[in-house]
């Protein structure tokens, strides 16, 4: 939890280098956990975050090591109300940019995640 917490002030304070010290001190790993919290405000905010993180190339293998991948992509399916479209929208933002990684790659295939992404491609869009 200490690590999560340092993990937000890091986040808060725009310092890349305070923000990969608090990723490999295993601040990634709780805050994973909260993607799938019941409470969906704290999973949303969770989500937020990882946006946010992943916009940064050093931290995307952290991400992806936390286990992020497979909760990510079921909130692509997650349900159709304005929540859950939303989480769904930043989920593939997370996920697009954690693509560039080949690990993730490899990752989200086999999980079926591009079976997941062909599908949404082919609907009227997330939670359809």
């Amino acid at each position: 939890r200490e690590a999560a917490v340092d993990l937000i002030a890091a986040l808060a304070s725009g310092d890349d280098l305070q923000q990969l010290a608090a990723c490999e001190n295993g601040g990634l790993r709780p805050l994973a956990s909260l993607l799938s919290s019941s409470d969906l405000d704290e999973a949303a905010n969770a989500l937020q975050v990882f946006r946010v993180l992943s916009s940064n190339e050093c931290l995307r293998e952290e991400i992806v090591q936390a286990g992020t991948v497979p909760t990510l992509v079921r909130l692509l399916t997650a349900g159709s109300t304005t929540q859950q479209d939303i989480s769904c929208t930043v989920a593939l933002e997370v996920l697009s940019r954690l693509a560039s990684s080949s690990t993730a790659c490899r990752h989200m295939s086999d999980i079926g995640a591009i079976v997941v992404l062909i599908e949404l491609l082919g609907s009227s869009g997330c939670g359809s």
